[in-house]
């Protein structure tokens, strides 16, 4: 199985990431960081813990002006025209994105073309292509695939939006995975919950119950969403500090 992490102006989720998933990811993977990153000094950290942990490393040139969906699709597009091993499954992963419990990546994909977290545009359903597997040997035309944002059939889609359509053009078989808010699960599991108050006040809430909230993918790996900072959330820090005491909890090392 092969891993694509993609990190963008940020290092600080990455060697926890690559710990945690040597740790409890059970197939044999291929570990590759993607940085589509335009600060040289982040991309030199990038690089640095790359190197110190045997990450095979690819830098992908961004434009300064690159951000957010643009910058991660032209990231995406790099990897499945350049990266891919056509005879080995893949997973497109942010680089915020731990392991929490022992899991195998290919049982989790099984039969399916594609399998991922679900997101919708109007009538197009689609996978975040943040979190995201692909049956490379099953999708021998996997290079067609355009994950631009844009324009689909008329609704304004973000990264990945294409891929709505490419399903249906080749009758693909999709699996979506089971998600949960992190910020529901505490409130819904009692003995997980957190008790410092000031991570619970109202402002923080939102942001659970939003887009970027923290996400429990399959009850095994956990998503922060936003690690990059893009979206200039004025709460990161106390998402941070939510995000770190919930790895406490499950008896994994903090940022």
């Amino acid at each position: 199985m092969q891993i694509f992490s993609f990190n963008y102006n940020e290092s600080l989720f990455l060697e926890n990431q690559i710990e945690s998933f040597r740790k409890f990811i059970s197939d044999e993977i291929v570990f590759n960081c993607v940085d589509n990153s335009t600060k040289p000094s982040v991309k030199e950290d990038i690089k640095r813990i790359c190197e110190k942990n045997n990450v095979r490393y690819f830098d992908v040139k961004n434009p300064s002006n690159d951000v957010g969906s643009q910058s991660h699709s032209r990231a995406l597009n790099f990897t499945i025209q350049h990266l891919l091993n056509p005879n080995d499954k893949c997973f497109l992963v942010d680089g915020d994105v731990y392991a929490i419990k022992p899991i195998n990546l290919d049982e989790t994909i099984g039969d399916a073309h594609f399998a991922g977290v679900y997101q919708k545009r109007h009538i197009h359903e689609y996978l975040h292509p943040g979190f995201m597997f692909i049956n490379t040997p099953k999708v021998p035309n996997i290079k067609e695939l355009n994950m631009t944002p844009g324009p689909v059939a008329g609704v304004n889609c973000d990264t990945g939006g294409q891929l709505s359509l490419f399903y249906k053009k080749y009758n693909y078989v999709v699996k979506y995975l089971s998600f949960n808010n992190l910020y529901n699960n505490l409130i819904n599991y009692p003995e997980t919950h957190i008790t410092k108050p000031e991570i619970h006040r109202e402002d923080l809430k939102s942001i659970y119950n939003k887009d970027y909230g923290i996400e429990i993918i399959e009850n095994k790996l956990i998503h922060f969403r936003g690690g990059s900072r893009w979206n200039n959330d004025i709460l990161y820090d106390k998402k941070v500090e939510f995000f770190n005491e919930y790895l406490r909890r499950s008896k994994n090392e903090p940022l």
